[in-house]
């Protein structure tokens, strides 16, 4: 009696969390979609949020400052031999006096 019971019910007690795991699974993988929702493309940078915004003068702190590096050019840049090159600004000339 009590024990035939009990023995049937532990049996099929693991084959039916079974069962419902593999529905609930496969009703979640029906759900989902390859396909990209749209054709836009996105830059993904793993940081942190800057602590002052992103205000070139503003930042003072390390995730800040990686951020605006990446959003804004300067006027120059450096190569590898640590030499002035020109980034956006086509050309710079200094006035005769050396004060513009």
């Amino acid at each position: 009696g009590f024990r035939k019971a009990k023995t049937m019910r532990g049996r099929w007690l693991p084959l039916t969390v079974l069962a419902v795991t593999i529905l609930a699974v496969g009703g979640l993988t029906a759900c989902s979609n390859n396909t990209p929702a749209d054709s836009v493309d996105r830059i993904l940078i793993n940081g942190e949020e800057p602590a002052r915004g992103l205000i070139p003068a503003a930042a003072d702190d390390e995730a800040g400052i990686k951020i605006i590096d990446l959003l804004f050019a300067g006027l120059v840049t450096y190569d590898k031999q640590g030499q002035v090159i020109n980034d956006v600004a086509q050309e710079i000339t200094d006035s005769s006096d050396h004060k513009t």
